[in-house]
């Protein structure tokens, strides 16, 4: 499998100075694999018009900070451990953030009730996943990643036919007809 060289730049959240640039190495995955999103990006992107509405502003920025730790396409939160990248844990995103078990409990459950982020098992870990609609790496999203946030409103009306398209020939499933029926009112304005 090919190799590419990660750069990530790690930055003072307040005062937006420099701290430290971070170089490792990461397994390039074909792209062939994963469904169109949005094409030319290639980056962690958020959108300005497109932000998870928290009860507090507290977790918007917890929410922005793990925006950073995001793994390409899969939208996993991830950690480094050594020279090898792995889902992030509980206890990785709380010591990332800084906060109390209580306090990542309810961020986390505000976040799913919101669509902010989802999570499932993965291997013998739980990992959790940003919603595409809000932020993402890379310029396609995998399947599991596609199919962890559905249902959900937000990720719905951010799809372009492109990626409905996409992914009915690489899945076989006619989403449009899902969306035709499950989201009736942004079928109408967005896709009809």
């Amino acid at each position: 499998m090919k190799k590419q060289v990660v750069k990530t730049l790690v930055y003072d959240s307040i005062t937006g100075e420099v701290l430290n640039t971070i170089e490792f190495e990461k397994d390039i995955v074909e792209k062939k694999e994963y469904i169109v999103y949005k094409k030319h990006h290639s980056f962690a992107k958020t959108f300005s018009y497109m932000i998870p509405e928290y009860s507090t502003n507290m977790y918007l920025g917890y929410f922005f900070r793990l925006i950073h730790r995001l793994e390409k396409y899969t939208n996993a939160i991830i950690v480094k451990k050594g020279d090898s990248i792995e889902i992030a844990t509980r206890d990785n995103i709380i010591e990332y953030l800084s906060i109390s078990e209580g306090t990542f409990k309810k961020f986390i459950a505000e976040s799913r009730k919101i669509g902010a982020i989802a999570s499932t098992r993965v291997s013998s870990i739980v990992g959790y996943f940003i919603n595409p609609a809000f932020a993402y790496n890379g310029s396609g999203i995998s399947e599991t990643l596609f199919r962890m946030f559905e249902r959900d409103a937000n990720f719905i009306s951010s799809l372009t036919r492109e990626s409905i398209s996409d992914f009915k020939d690489k899945t076989g499933s006619d989403f449009m007809e899902f969306i035709k029926i499950n989201f009736p009112a942004i079928y109408e304005l967005k896709f009809k």
